[in-house]
């Protein structure tokens, strides 16, 4: 198990950021009034030559009510590679402070992306400048290249060890009864599925799921089922942030870039994964360990939607994992740790970074966690017989409109709560006039 909390260490981590493989970093606390930002990608994120890279900006205009939307966002968002032109983005018709584009053929090497926001009375807001790194064409010892979707039947394995897959629109699929198993191991996956299509979504009645230091990149989600004695393992995987996930600004559901379910009775494990973007999703399984007591085993999700999400799920641990949900406003409720009908979790040593509610509805036992600002409340309600002991909860930012700190509604009973430290932050950036604990 991992020591108690140690306070100096959790603090240099949150201004030292979590940059692993440099791969992802912290930026820097919530800003007030209008103003211009990267939500994706993340300092020093990684891509690939010859693929798109995504970007999505938050473009926050103060006195955009003013304007036809009615709405306080930028009237227009422009973005920059290298210093030259590269985008032009307008609001969607439909979302509220979702500025999106692609940028196509950069070639390999460092870059530097920065924003620009025009608000509605003329002025310009900037962004900080934005490192990247472009990696030349991912090269393995195998080739696919999809020309139709793949359908497994029978006990047929899935099997890409150190393959480039190049999936071309197509997706990966399973017939019914399939026991076959999945195995891709030190793979490059792109191009499978499509922003509304998973690239793979199969189900095997007896097989194993084993994913292992593999790469998924501007490639639809990934949704495996595991059912019967099998094992299912992620591990050492990077979720890139350019992958083909359709963000809706006002469905905090949408979308998953991984999603485990089953009753496989084998090992269940999800570790040392990295998460540019998207849900990742637990659903009507048990028994897994999400994280781990080793740095290595840590999972970092760093980026909008960056979730973990368990529904349907018992007798599970999520453990020493850092998980950032992009929230700054405008997308709806921005959750990192939701439960629904969960029951017998173990929550412990996870940083929870931003959000309106970074926990929500948790069920067992929470403990060692080091739980940092909140749109509205730290957690949003416990269910009954949960404990919530030894964690740390803090304000080091703008938070938009405190409403406690836990806050506990509904029919629950038999909930505990002690040893825990709640800091509200300094009066000179955060108006914390609520209660700390509101039933």
């Amino acid at each position: 198990m991992r020591p108690t909390i140690a306070i100096p260490l959790l603090l240099l981590c949150l201004l030292w950021g979590a940059q692993r493989s440099g791969r992802c970093e912290f930026e820097t606390p919530h800003k007030e009034g209008s103003f211009c930002r990267f939500k994706c990608p993340g300092p020093g994120m990684h891509f690939s030559e010859g693929l798109p890279v995504r970007v999505f900006i938050d473009g926050i205009d103060q006195g955009g009510w003013q304007s036809k939307r009615a709405k306080m966002e930028a009237q227009v968002v422009r973005v920059y590679l290298d210093g030259q032109l590269a985008a032009t983005v307008d609001p969607q018709p439909e979302g509220y402070n979702y500025f999106e584009t692609s940028l196509k053929d950069i070639k390999a090497g460092p870059h530097v992306l920065t924003a620009e926001s025009t608000n509605f009375d003329k002025s310009i807001s900037k962004s900080d400048p934005l490192p990247i790194v472009v990696d030349p064409s991912a090269k393995r010892d195998q080739n696919v290249d999809l020309k139709e979707d793949l359908m497994l039947k029978g006990s047929a394995h899935l099997a890409w060890e150190n393959t480039v897959v190049k999936g071309n629109g197509f997706k990966v699929r399973s017939a019914p009864g399939w026991t076959g198993s999945v195995s891709v191991r030190g793979s490059f996956v792109s191009g499978l599925g499509s922003l509304t299509e998973p690239g793979i979504d199969v189900k095997t009645s007896g097989g194993s799921v084993n994913i292992e230091k593999s790469i998924f990149e501007a490639t639809g989600a990934v949704f495996v089922q595991a059912d019967g004695a099998g094992t299912m393992a992620v591990i050492d995987s990077e979720f890139r942030a350019s992958n083909l996930i359709k963000f809706v600004a006002s469905d905090p559901g949408k979308s998953p870039v991984f999603r485990a379910s089953g009753s496989a009775s084998g090992e269940k494990v999800f570790q040392g994964n990295r998460i540019g973007a998207g849900i990742v999703c637990f659903d009507n399984t048990g028994g897994w360990l999400i994280g781990g007591d080793r740095d290595e085993e840590s999972n970092i999700l760093n980026g909008p939607r960056c979730v973990i999400w368990l529904t349907n799920c018992k007798n599970s641990r999520v453990c020493g994992n850092l998980i950032r949900h992009d929230y700054h406003g405008g997308w709806s409720q921005g959750l990192n740790l939701a439960c629904e009908n969960c029951n017998s979790l173990v929550a412990e040593h996870n940083i929870i970074w931003h959000g309106s509610w970074p926990v929500q509805s948790f069920a067992g036992e929470f403990r060692y966690n080091l739980v940092v600002n909140s749109g509205h409340n730290w957690i949003r309600t416990l269910l009954t017989g949960s404990k919530v002991h030894h964690n740390l909860f803090i304000h080091v930012s703008h938070g938009g409109g405190i409403n406690s700190g836990v806050w506990m509604y509904k029919d629950q009973k038999d909930v505990v709560l002690f040893n825990n430290t709640m800091d509200g932050g300094d009066t000179n950036f955060q108006a914390f006039n609520a209660p700390f604990i509101e039933i």
